[in-house]
C-alpha cells in the first residue's frame, strides 16, 4: 500500500533516495531528471490493497493456481 502523503514529502525532501529504492520507483516518473509521482500507477495499485493478487499464465482454474502457489 502506497501512503501517497509520506510518498509525496520524501519526494520534496530527497527524491534521489526514492529512486534508489525498489518498492518506491515503481511510483515515479522521471522526465529530463525531474521526478514526480504517477499518479495513474498509484491509482492502479490501490485497487489491490489488502487483496491477495496471484497472476499467472498457467492455463489452471483460480483455485488450482492458488493451491499450486501455496506448494511454493
Amino acid at each position: 500500500m502506497v501512503d501517497n502523503r509520506s510518498l509525496r514529502e520524501k519526494l520534496a525532501s530527497n527524491p534521489k533516495s526514492l529512486v534508489g529504492n525498489k518498492g518506491y520507483r515503481k511510483y515515479l516518473a522521471m522526465d529530463h531528471g525531474a521526478v514526480s509521482l504517477n499518479e495513474q500507477k498509484i491509482e492502479h495499485e490501490a485497487r489491490f490493497n489488502g487483496k491477495w493478487v496471484l497472476i499467472t499464465n498457467a492455463v489452471l482454474t483460480a483455485e488450482q493456481a492458488a493451491l499450486k502457489y501455496k506448494e511454493l
